[in-house]
């Protein structure tokens, strides 16, 4: 309230609707419902606690061995984080690729989608063999020349 200048009506009509932008483009980017209660192994009203007593909460359940990483949460990380940087940087480059898909394996990276012409599969191959814990990078892209978009089958 203090930083927007907001009256307290106002602040929660901005932060419900901040919610909704941001859930939406979750939605859109991942395919989650970050709402969803049951994608969370715990969920704290602090309606009905303090936020120091939830606080504690999380940290006590947190030093459980149940929740402790194993191999296979930290190596998912490390793939889901390849993956993140492989959509970023393929964002970010302005290859002209459509229908994009990305996902890492142990490090080994999959990546497919519609191109226009055969050397943006090379640059996109170079471009992601760069970054860290990048092992291999397979490809699967379909190459569209423009006259397949502007004529489709029927020439």
């Amino acid at each position: 309230m203090a930083r927007k200048g907001f009256a307290a009506e106002a602040a929660r009509e901005f932060l419900e609707k901040s919610d909704r932008i941001r859930a939406s483009r979750i939605k859109e980017l991942f395919k989650i419902d970050w709402r969803d209660p049951t994608r969370y192994d715990m969920v704290i009203s602090t309606a009905k606690t303090s936020v120091e007593t939830a606080a504690q909460t999380i940290t006590e359940i947190s030093q459980r061995e149940e929740y402790q990483p194993t191999a296979e949460s930290v190596q998912a990380m490390r793939d889901l984080t390849i993956t993140t940087r492989v959509k970023a940087v393929l964002a970010l480059s302005r290859l002209n690729i459509s229908n994009l898909e990305v996902g890492t394996q142990c490090g080994e990276v999959y990546v497919g989608g519609v191109i226009l012409v055969e050397s943006v599969k090379d640059i996109v191959i170079d471009t992601i063999r760069r970054l860290p814990e990048v092992t291999r990078v397979k490809t699967d892209f379909v190459i569209a020349t423009p006259d397949h978009y502007l004529y489709g089958d029927a020439r």
